[in-house]
């Protein structure tokens, strides 16, 4: 895409500026996605090393009789 707007900026500069500029904010606002989903699945590996039974010796008394 951003080929096709180097390319053709000169046959309609005002216009492929503008795709350009569309292009940049589209790849800013993944980048920022891509970023809050790395920070879920840390939060997601975090959660799954606390509660992971086989490495807690924190049982209800119930069990423990």
């Amino acid at each position: 895409m951003r080929r096709l707007i180097i390319e053709e900026m000169p046959t309609n500069p005002k216009y492929y500026e503008k795709m350009s500029v569309l292009l940049d904010e589209i790849i800013e606002r993944r980048k920022e996605e891509a970023a809050d989903y790395e920070a879920y699945l840390k939060e997601i590996i975090e959660l799954a090393k606390r509660n992971n039974p086989s490495e807690s010796t924190n049982y209800p008394d119930t069990i423990n009789r």
